[in-house]
């Protein structure tokens, strides 16, 4: 029988834990900084120190450390083939930043004294603190100076015109900022899952009525589909638990759900409609299914081998002249990198399901359940993902759900 125990513990927060959360918090700053963006900073300044922690674990690590060595020494070799030299090397700096913040996390949860709950607060507080900003872009249509689509942005849909509302915080376009929402899911339906006190539950459904309010008006269908994927989740896991107050609570969710779409009903279906009329989308369906007819053959003609390091882009713009980004994570790893790297990373996501079944805890079994069911939908709603560094500190949050036992 499954139980919940993230709440069971009755220990106080030490210094790891509000570690853990400052660096899952550091993801609001987005692009600010460019290449030198802050949590990259704090992924290069701790190398040295994740190094040292990576060789006295290396036993205990020795699946994931296998993995990252053969990406390395892959890249390495890819050097010889690589269309562009130039993003590699760029691209071997970043890797190295993301890899060493996935085992910094790993680190600093390991001996924190309530790191699932941390991490959870961490994604937690980090979605609040962009909700505020968020908030202000979608009400008064003003934007952080990084992004790249002007203000008083029009839609044009079947003759109507109407202002396009969407919010990108500091992440430069929206499908950036759905691609962070869509990792906060898993934890923040945890948090719900382990709250205990009323207050904190009414906290984690306000907080979920946010959530489905900025995913609603960023119209992302990647980002709708995962936030129905993990909230379908939820209710299976909702209602084995014994929360007092579920039902009220549960019927003023949805009362608040069903006026929020009635009152902003126009709005809403003129932006969701949009993005299925092909003049209107930034990527249209047909672009990016051309997208990955090139993907393919690019794959194909390299022998399964892949493309090289930083190739992605430079080898598309050979084969088309517009959009030469795949908007599709599986995708970018399978061209890139070839075949042997792209099983690797599916055998570690197999390696997460196995663990869903091992789980006894509810809310790691839920947040490894919820992670992976809505990754299909999470991986086509942004671009370049091996060089975001959002998606590399949720991995390594799964991988501590996955591995720690405390």
């Amino acid at each position: 029988m499954m139980t919940i125990c993230i709440s069971n513990h009755n220990r106080l927060n030490n210094r790891y834990d509000y570690m853990v959360m400052l660096v899952i918090f550091t993801l609001i700053a987005g692009n600010l900084g460019g290449a030198l963006q802050p949590i990259r900073l704090i992924g290069l300044f701790s190398l040295p120190f994740v190094l040292t922690f990576i060789y006295n674990n290396k036993l205990r690590f020795r699946n994931i450390l296998c993995f990252f060595i053969l990406c390395f020494f892959y890249s390495l070799v890819s050097l010889f083939w690589t269309s562009d030299i130039n993003e590699a090397f760029k691209e071997f700096f970043y890797y190295s930043t993301h890899i060493s913040l996935f085992f910094l996390l790993v680190y600093l949860s390991f001996n924190a004294n309530q790191p699932y709950r941390s991490i959870i607060k961490g994604w937690l507080i980090a979605f609040l603190f962009s909700a505020i900003i968020a908030v202000c872009e979608i009400l008064f249509d003003i934007h952080l100076p990084m992004n790249i689509y002007e203000s008083d942005l029009l839609l044009n849909s079947g003759g109507t015109v109407m202002q396009k509302q969407y919010a990108s915080v500091t992440f430069g376009n929206y499908n950036g900022y759905v691609t962070f929402l869509c990792c906060v899911l898993p934890f923040l339906f945890a948090y719900i899952l382990s709250a205990v006190k009323v207050r904190c539950l009414l906290y984690g459904w306000l907080s979920f009525m946010l959530m489905a309010y900025i995913l609603l008006i960023n119209a992302s269908r990647g980002g709708l589909l995962s936030l129905l994927i993990c909230f379908l989740i939820f209710l299976f896991f909702f209602k084995r638990t014994n929360i007092k107050y579920k039902k009220i609570i549960f019927f003023i969710l949805i009362s608040f759900i069903c006026c929020t779409i009635y009152v902003y009903s126009d709005i809403l279906l003129l932006q969701i409609v949009s993005r299925f009329v092909e003049s209107e989308a930034i990527v249209s369906d047909s672009s990016r299914t051309e997208l990955i007819e090139f993907a393919f053959s690019l794959f194909l003609n390299s022998y399964f081998c892949g493309t090289g390091i930083g190739s992605i882009q430079a080898s598309l713009e050979t084969l088309t002249s517009g959009i030469t980004l795949p908007h599709n994570l599986f995708i970018e790893i399978l061209v890139q990198y070839g075949l042997v790297i792209f099983f690797c990373f599916l055998s570690l996501l197999y390696f997460i399901f196995l663990n869903i079944r091992k789980a006894k805890d509810l809310v790691i079994r839920y947040v490894l359940c919820a992670a992976l069911c809505s990754l299909p939908a999470m991986a086509v709603i942004n671009s370049s993902y091996l060089l975001f560094p959002v998606i590399w500190i949720y991995f390594s949050s799964l991988f501590v759900f996955v591995t720690l036992d405390k």
